[in-house]
């Protein structure tokens, strides 16, 4: 009797083990995967590509049937010099904007390495973007431009604002 209790024992712990051993796997490959509490998936399923430029954004699921447009922006220089170039921004609009229920885009800028000089951190910017009191931040790199983020992109605090900022934080874009 003695021995069945020690095989009795033997095989619950086994079982116990077994079950432990798989939560934890699930409970890791989770939070790997970026599930959130809610169970929903956040996890980049969408691509967007952009080989003009040399780049890849991965969006959410959610992002599926998201637009692009793509417009010229104006660089200012110092004092009384006006406009003295410009740049391309690409916005990738969420799916659920519309013209009547607008919602945050994903912009980014692309410079040349030349304006990016004139407009980054590397020292005091004497060309200028926008009227923000800071730069652009960068995002990613290839061997002819440097993708940046508009600063206070998010400012209007439009729906969705806080969706992009987490796809943001997740560092999606890729530069080839």
């Amino acid at each position: 009797m003695l021995k069945n209790k020690k095989i009795l024992l033997t095989i619950v712990l086994s079982v116990f083990i077994v079950i432990f051993g798989l939560f934890c796997y699930v409970v890791v490959k989770n939070i790997n995967t970026g599930l959130t509490g809610q169970g929903e998936k956040n996890s980049p399923a969408i691509i967007y590509r952009n080989d003009k430029y040399g780049f890849e954004v991965k969006l959410p699921d959610g992002w599926k049937g998201f637009r692009v447009s793509e417009s010229q922006k104006d660089i200012f220089g110092t004092n009384e010099e006006g406009i003295i170039g410009h740049f391309p921004e690409i916005d990738i609009v969420s799916p659920l904007s519309t013209a009547n229920n607008p919602r945050q885009n994903i912009p980014i800028f692309i410079f040349t390495a030349e304006q990016w000089g004139h407009i980054g951190y590397e020292k005091v910017a004497d060309w200028y973007v926008s009227a923000a009191p800071i730069p652009p931040s960068e995002l990613g790199k290839n061997g002819k431009y440097v993708f940046a983020l508009p600063a206070r992109y998010n400012y209007a605090y439009l729906p969705g604002w806080e969706e992009v900022q987490r796809i943001i934080d997740t560092k999606p874009l890729t530069a080839f």
